[in-house]
């Protein structure tokens, strides 16, 4: 069991990158996903390099993007920022953090960089993916 209570992702290469809709993280222990954030979530159409994601809501809420064509801002509230997640490992199955998708381009070519910070709680482990 962890707790995870930070995760970002930054644009660090484009290439193909017209299209991309619903992006959301889920959890997958190799038989079941569970969302850990809103499915499908917002689109990332054409956004620029160094644009990046953020989970800092709940379960319910979409991730967070910020697109790097002009200066945003997002207010650090202390009610949301970085609202961390408990997540249970089924017995006996490796656990993924998965970041998905959809997309037309055919086939997208883009880099993210994902950073995550968790505690462990009770023993196992969570794997980027």
């Amino acid at each position: 069991m962890v707790m995870l209570n930070m995760f970002k992702g930054e644009i660090t290469r484009i290439g193909t990158f017209t299209n991309m809709t619903g992006i959301y993280l889920d959890v997958y222990d190799g038989t079941v996903a569970t969302e850990i954030t809103l499915a499908p979530g917002p689109n990332m159409n054409g956004y620029s390099l160094g644009s990046v994601i953020i989970r800092d809501g709940r379960v319910s809420d979409n991730l967070h993007q910020m697109n790097a064509d002009q200066v945003r801002v997002r207010n650090a509230d202390n009610d949301m920022y970085l609202r961390p997640v408990i997540i249970n490992q089924k017995y006996g199955a490796d656990t993924y953090l998965r970041f998905n998708y959809t997309t037309t381009d055919t086939p997208i070519d883009v880099d993210f960089n994902f950073w995550y910070r968790f505690i462990t709680i009770a023993g196992g482990y969570l794997e980027a993916v």
